[in-house]
């Protein structure tokens, strides 16, 4: 029921049932690098670029798709948590000025909470708090309330967590955050595990997973560094990783134990010359890292299987071929 082909489509057909026009992936390689960003494509939005500075027109106003995605600054966390991959899908709407704020985050808060049943209790959300140049999204923070998100489950934060940007120079704006908290599934304290999320909500706890990320791209930062305003008055960027929401609607303890990576894992461990299985364990408990190997293989045969399938091969010295 709950399987990632289930939870991609079911995605698509909800925004396209509110307007958004269905896009393919961009290729994960980046073919024209605007801004010095990286080699591959590591945000949906990245293929929009030429339409948020007005270089482009949108084929509509609302889109929807699922990025084939590559961060390669997250591979030395791989396998030892539970949430990054080298390569991952971020399912993700935009709207270029043709959704408010209150619009959207009612259709990320619907599709969550209504659509697929997630209790609101177990969700964290975040706003931008402000800094010495840009005001506090108090706006964002008001729709959150308006919606019934309590103040216990609603966090300020600065730009390093809630001002969102591809890199130094681009598009950025302020954004606000979904986290899941993994604790709360059965646990009865809800009390302490509220107060505990409020000092580790956002810092990569590895009881919350970071889920949703609504971004409201509103400036164009310059090489000389001025900041001007993007073509449309509000670029709505929202990005989910599959991955995390199949850890979420499978009942899994991590994403390695999602149908994402079950069967790769498994058919490697039919292919072990000394019938090796993956255990699913963690730290201290994984002594000889069998399993963290398990999952670093996995994760990087999926990052090489879609880079070949564009004509791109990595090599051993970290240079591309």
């Amino acid at each position: 029921m709950n399987s990632s082909k289930y939870l991609r489509e079911l995605f698509m057909q909800f925004f396209i049932s509110r307007s958004h026009l269905k896009v393919p992936s961009g290729p994960v390689i980046v073919k024209h690098n605007l801004y010095n960003q990286s080699d591959f494509t590591c945000a949906g939005v990245q293929q929009f670029i030429p339409i948020l500075v007005g270089e482009q027109e949108p084929p509509a106003k609302r889109l929807v798709n699922s990025q084939k995605c590559i961060r390669l600054n997250d591979k030395d966390l791989v396998g030892y948590d539970d949430q990054h991959h080298t390569f991952f899908e971020m399912l993700g709407n935009w709207s270029f000025g043709d959704c408010s704020k209150a619009e959207a985050l009612q259709f990320v808060w619907e599709f969550l909470t209504q659509t697929l049943s997630v209790n609101p209790s177990h969700l964290y959300t975040t706003y931008f708090g402000g800094n010495e140049i840009h005001d506090a999204d108090t706006e964002t923070r008001d729709i959150w309330q308006m919606m019934g998100v309590p103040n216990t489950h609603l966090f300020a934060c600065n730009a390093e967590r809630n001002l969102w940007s591809l890199g130094d120079i681009g598009p950025f704006g302020t954004c606000t955050e979904i986290h899941f908290d993994r604790r709360m599934i059965n646990s009865k304290d809800k009390k302490s595990k509220n107060n505990e999320s409020q000092t580790s909500i956002n810092f990569d706890s590895p009881h919350l997973m970071e889920l949703w990320n609504i971004v409201f791209m509103k400036y164009n930062r310059h090489r000389d560094g001025r900041i001007t305003f993007l073509s449309s008055p509000l670029i709505v960027d929202t990005g989910m990783g599959l991955e995390r929401l199949c850890t979420i609607m499978q009942n899994c303890n991590s994403t390695y134990e999602t149908d994402l990576f079950q069967p790769l894992i498994n058919r490697m461990s039919e292919l072990s010359p000394h019938s090796l299985t993956y255990q699913g364990r963690w730290g201290h408990e994984d002594s000889n890292e069998k399993d963290t190997a398990f999952r670093i293989v996995s994760d990087h045969i999926r990052t090489i299987v879609a880079t070949f399938a564009e004509g791109l091969h990595i090599t051993s010295t970290k240079k591309y071929a």
